[in-house]
């Protein structure tokens, strides 16, 4: 599901671009350097920034497989770690109450609502159709310094070729290394929701080549308390409010080559946020709603690079009446408004 109008081209002048930020004040932007040793990832993200270090979660190790038939098979989340669930017939819920758990639905099944408890690790999602899928919250626990602690935090998940469309959000996340690809969420609020782990951020969340759709009543991918988020050749749309939103005490949030279909995007825009640096580039929105929201205030480094406006609304990507000089702010282009290509089908 690559993006079809990006070619070698735009990447070589994406580099070009990224080395001139660095001579602009950007620190470390450029190629992440490839390790040869190391096994490919399972998707691969193309440029983002080199001090990133995002990490990808870890797989789960299972021995035993169950067979799933209905709910009597999986009553409050029991069964032991280390499991391939193959869930054959339609669930009304599914909790998740171990570690080392794959979960494969055949086709066709589907499985209203997923909780994950508080604490598990190593969890993967191959494919299959869900109503909503909700981590729980870690326990926010004060230290003897007088800072703060997460007892908890869901750890190492991947969700890859799944559909969930009846969440309000679709998907609730609060943990560390979590990947959605190649998958299709929807709401009639928010889409993709990370947050509810103030003062302890969420980490290294992956959305790649996904499709994510709101209604409206709510913007469709919202970073709230995130440290290191990558989010690439996706489909965001949104027809009333902003599709990509980061918000909160958020830091070193990455946007690239996402078509954005109605609203655009939100950075630091939330009252009481604290965005340390945010990059929204080479993306292109089909504006019929709101465009940009970006606080001077509140974002101390945003990289607004290479984006294309479509749009018969506006005539300036952003126009503020100045831009800080810890921003990059270039070779944003508005040009005429134009219908999107296609979004993807279902996985």
């Amino acid at each position: 599901m690559r993006i079809p109008h990006c070619h070698r081209a735009i990447e070589i002048a994406l580099n070009l671009l990224l080395v001139l930020a660095t001579l602009a004040g950007c620190e470390g932007c450029g190629c992440t350097p490839t390790n040869p040793d190391a096994p490919p990832p399972p998707y691969d993200l193309g440029l983002v920034p080199a001090s990133f270090g995002i990490e990808w979660p870890a797989e789960p190790e299972t021995d035993a497989e169950l067979v799933v038939r209905s709910q009597q098979d999986v009553l409050n989340g029991y069964f032991e770690s280390n499991t391939t669930l193959r869930v054959v017939g339609d669930l009304e819920e599914l909790v998740i109450d171990a570690d080392d758990v794959v979960i494969a639905p055949d086709q066709g099944v589907r499985i209203q609502s997923v909780r994950i408890v508080r604490g598990r690790r190593r969890l993967r999602f191959q494919g299959g159709s869900y109503g909503s899928i909700t981590f729980e919250p870690p326990h926010i626990l004060a230290t003897d310094d007088g800072g703060f602690m997460a007892h908890g935090m869901i750890e190492d998940v991947t969700f890859d070729s799944i559909t969930v469309d009846d969440g309000s959000p679709a998907m609730a996340v609060r943990g560390r290394r979590v990947a959605v690809l190649h998958s299709y969420l929807s709401s009639n609020s928010m889409a993709f929701f990370v947050g509810d782990t103030t003062p302890i951020p969420s980490t290294d969340i992956i959305v790649a080549d996904s499709v994510l759709e709101s209604a409206g009543s709510g913007s469709t991918l919202v970073l709230n308390q995130v440290e290191r988020s990558v989010v690439v050749d996706s489909w965001i749309t949104n027809p009333v409010s902003f599709g990509y939103v980061v918000s909160g005490e958020s830091d070193q949030t990455f946007a690239r080559e996402n078509v954005l279909i109605g609203g655009g995007a939100s950075i630091g825009d939330w009252p009481g946020s604290d965005v340390g640096t945010a990059w929204f580039i080479v993306n292109r929105i089909h504006h019929t709603s709101v465009l940009f929201g970006f606080d001077l205030d509140q974002v101390e480094h945003l990289h607004l690079v290479a984006n294309a406006v479509y749009s018969d609304r506006v005539t300036c990507a952003w126009c503020p009446v100045s831009v800080p000089d810890a921003w990059n702010v270039a070779a944003n282009v508005v040009r005429p408004y134009e219908a999107p290509p296609t979004v993807p089908a279902r996985p």
